[in-house]
């Protein structure tokens, strides 16, 4: 498992040598190349910086998912447009938002570094390190294949805390199922997104694949 792991990483750093002269946590990293899907429009401002969001297209076998990732000014050159390929390196957040009177969670990529690339293959590469905070989700499909649902806390700067969906398969969903609450995960995986719909909307779901644990 640990030789696994260790491919894994050097793979990530492979793909990924700019996170070197990043700044990043331990327990959060991220790692995408992938089109811009559509023009960056103006998301918040914090402690008088501005931040900008876009959604970047990152395929996986038959599935594209749309992934969103949010940038601070310093980091947006005006070529960043549409159908432009780059490169992300960053965080995975999750922050609450407002929303009819009710709070819901929002994912996104917090980028630390954003550069445009001539790679033409798709990278989606997750590193999280965190805690189970809720009872797992553990069901069989009619088909036979097992799925596990889980929510992590994953610890950040500040004494800031992500929560983020994560989802595991086959084996790896009966590994899951028999973690308790408290219990220490550490993984590689990749984020994916699929719709549904709420109240005649459709509405569009992120969580991270788990493919390898530690």
């Amino acid at each position: 498992m640990k030789a696994i792991m260790k491919r894994a990483e050097q793979h990530f750093l492979e793909k990924f040598p700019e996170i070197n002269r990043i700044f990043l946590p331990n327990t959060n990293k991220i790692g995408l190349i992938g089109k811009i899907e559509d023009d960056f429009y103006f998301s918040h401002e914090r402690y008088g910086k501005l931040f900008f969001k876009a959604c970047i297209k990152v395929p996986n076998n038959d599935a594209e998912n749309s992934i969103p990732i949010t940038v601070p000014e310093e980091l947006i050159v005006s070529d960043f447009g549409k159908d432009k390929m780059v490169k992300v390196i960053g965080m995975f957040r999750s922050r609450n938002e407002w929303e009819d009177g009710k709070s819901y969670l929002k994912l996104s990529v917090m980028a630390k570094y954003l550069s445009f690339c001539d790679v033409a293959k798709p990278e989606n590469f997750v590193y999280l390190e965190g805690y189970l905070c809720k009872k797992t989700i553990h069901i069989k499909r009619s088909s036979g294949r097992k799925k596990t649902d889980l929510l992590i806390a994953v610890n950040e700067a500040y004494e800031k805390v992500s929560y983020i969906p994560c989802v595991a398969w086959g084996g790896y969903a009966i590994y899951a199922s028999q973690l308790e609450i408290g219990n220490k995960i550490e993984f590689w995986g990749r984020i994916q997104s699929r719709q549904y719909q709420k109240h005649e909307e459709i509405k569009t779901a992120y969580e991270v694949l788990i493919v390898r644990w530690f």
